[in-house]
């Protein structure tokens, strides 16, 4: 048993140093197979966080792959307040620039697009 964990190390190591562990080396259709199957994670553990009271400090906030997105009545100013805090993004959702590609949208309308995010 031992040997053959030792076995699949230096077999992993091997192809490492090749190259074919590094996911930027692999073909496109294993990435784009790759990219959905970590969507589709993140999609699954996607958490709400409701509003707790008027006696707390919280907000309503979805968490997405880390990123929350908070969606509340501004008192102040009397508006509708839309909120992304991307401190605790995943990794794996950073580009080369170690920022996050989003696209916004209200009514279907493209009205924010960063990171190579097509509009």
């Amino acid at each position: 048993m031992k040997r053959s964990f030792r076995l699949r190390l230096r077999y992993r190591a091997a192809l490492y140093w090749l190259g074919h562990l590094n996911p930027r080396t692999w073909p496109a259709r294993l990435r784009t197979a790759r990219w959905r199957r970590r969507i589709d994670a993140a999609h699954s553990a996607a958490l709400l966080h409701p509003y707790r009271g008027a006696d707390s400090d919280t907000l309503p906030a979805i968490e997405v792959a880390g990123s929350l997105v908070f969606v509340y009545l501004d008192r102040q100013c009397k508006a509708l307040h839309v909120s992304v805090d991307l401190d605790t993004t995943e990794p794996w959702l950073l580009d080369a620039d170690e920022c996050v590609p989003m696209l916004i949208t209200v009514n279907g309308t493209a009205v924010y697009s960063a990171g190579g995010v097509a509009s």
